[in-house]
Parts: structure tokens; C-alpha cells; sequence
């Protein structure tokens, strides 16, 4: 995804949340929030899908660490394609890319009900995890404000990307940030 892509994107977004593909709708803003993480390229792979040249939906592919698979993990956040590109072969495309781009384990969610996107996930070979997916919103937490320190966004992606950060205390999430040892060093 390019700067240029914005708009498209984010009417696409909202086909896409007021599909039953999804669970529930999400707050507008996040949209923005989502391309802003795709432009800084860290975290978040954002990829128009295209059929020839006409853009036929989208795809969000999450980095992370996991140690159960014992290095880099994409979370196939989001593929949507528009109704018109269904069935012509470009998720199986997206999912054949992104087995390229180095990652020890590919994951992603689909609903239960979505049966034709259940087929073309297993004829590619994936399988069902037996966990249970839970989620806790922490919309107020600094991870989501725009003031949050250097440190504490320091602490996040270094969660993220399994690295433990030396100039941190590793009680750090238990105590004040400033808090001191007994011979005054942090």
C-alpha cells in the first residue's frame, strides 16, 4: 500500500466490517490508525489485492514472535475481497506470498460460518489450533495514546518482536516506572 491507497483503503474497510465476515464493527478511527501502521512498515504488511489492474480488495498481515513456532509469525489479520473478485484465485495468491516472506508460521481467524474461505484455507493446508481466542479491549492503556513515553513504547515492540530490553528492570510492568534499587539505581 502506498500514501495514495488511503481512501480506498478505507472505503473498502468499511464494506469489509459491514460484511458477516466480521464479528462486530469497529470504531472508525481505527482505520486510520491501521493504514498509518501499514505506511510506517514495522508492524503492520498492507497489500491491495489487485485483479489486473483494478483493486479488488485488501489484506493486513501482522508480525509477530512466537515461541511456539520458534521465530517470526504473520497473523493473517484481514483479507477482504469485493464480491465481483471472489473465486478467482487471489487468496490463494495472497496466501502463496505470504508463505515467501520468511516466517516459521502463518495464522489467521475465520468465522465458523464462513465455510467457502474455510475450504480454501485447508486445501492449503491449514488446521485448526484447539485454543479458544480471547481478547481483553484496553482502548485507555498507553499502548494506544499518542503521548505514551519512549520506554514504554520501547517495552511494547520489544514484547512484540520477543527481545528483552536490557535497560529495564524485569519487574518493570509491576512497579513505577522511576522506581529505584536499594542502592538507588533503576
Amino acid at each position: 500500500m502506498t500514501p495514495a491507497d488511503r481512501a480506498l483503503f478505507y472505503e473498502m474497510s468499511e464494506e469489509f466490517y459491514a460484511s458477516p465476515a466480521v464479528s462486530h464493527d469497529i470504531p472508525r478511527e481505527n482505520h486510520a490508525r491501521a493504514f498509518d501502521e501499514v505506511l510506517r512498515g514495522e508492524l503492520l504488511l498492507g497489500l491491495m489485492l489487485l485483479d489486473g489492474d483494478t483493486p479488488a480488495g485488501f489484506a493486513l498481515l501482522a508480525k509477530s514472535y512466537s515461541r511456539e513456532a520458534g521465530g517470526i509469525c504473520y497473523w493473517v489479520d484481514e483479507v477482504y475481497l469485493r464480491p465481483a473478485f471472489r473465486g478467482k484465485g487471489l487468496g490463494r495468491e495472497l496466501l502463496a506470498y505470504a508463505e515467501t516472506l520468511g516466517a516459521r508460521r502463518l495464522r489467521l481467524e475465520v468465522m465458523p460460518d464462513n465455510e467457502r474461505a474455510i475450504g480454501l484455507y485447508r486445501s492449503l493446508g491449514y488446521t485448526p489450533m484447539q485454543y479458544l481466542q480471547m481478547v481483553k479491549e484496553l482502548y485507555g492503556s498507553l499502548c494506544f495514546s499518542a503521548a505514551h513515553c519512549y520506554e514504554h513504547k520501547f517495552l511494547c515492540l520489544a514484547r512484540i518482536f520477543g527481545v528483552r530490553p536490557l535497560f529495564l528492570r524485569p519487574n518493570y510492568l509491576s512497579h513505577a516506572a522511576n522506581a529505584r534499587n536499594a542502592d538507588g539505581r533503576a
